[in-house]
């Protein structure tokens, strides 16, 4: 069994049928509190009926917490289409210790990969978003996003 795949710096392929997407970010952004932050969004279109499309997204997650040594977070990843919730992804540390007096930094990489099967050809748009859920947050000063992607294969018949 193999698998083909043609594309162009752009995610297109030279034939009229597109196979591969996506969309990617380096700059640095805020999860702000009290909202869902749209990470990236991309669109996709499907030419005929069941056609599938895989999807991996990778986002590079940096929280800085404040000075007292107790700390807690909990941040939701959503990877959409359209306006249906496909899947998510969280991260979720709390009651943590940590040095008294000093601001603490985690890193980490969230990841959320999905196949999506598409009944009726069209244009379609995946969009991946993030929210901080500050019930359960203490003394968390920031939460950004740094590198991060979405990717969409799509197989045709």
């Amino acid at each position: 069994m193999s698998l083909y795949f043609e594309w162009s710096k752009e995610g297109k392929n030279s034939g009229n049928d597109q196979r591969y997407y996506f969309v990617q970010a380096k700059e640095m952004m805020d999860v702000t509190l009290d909202s869902i932050v749209e990470i990236l969004k991309l669109d996709v279109k499907i030419t005929s009926t069941m056609q599938k499309v895989l999807l991996d997204s990778k986002v590079n997650l940096k929280i800085e917490t404040g000075n007292p040594s107790e700390y807690s977070v909990h941040t939701e990843f959503f990877l959409w289409r359209n306006n249906k919730l496909l899947t998510t992804e969280n991260i979720a540390l709390t009651n943590q210790l940590g040095q008294d007096g000093k601001i603490k930094t985690l890193m980490n990489t969230i990841s959320l990969s999905w196949t999506d099967v598409l009944l009726t050809p069209g244009n379609y748009t995946y969009t991946l978003k993030a929210r901080r859920v500050e019930t359960v947050e203490e003394n968390i000063s920031t939460i950004q996003l740094k590198d991060r992607a979405l990717n969409a294969v799509v197989f045709l018949h």
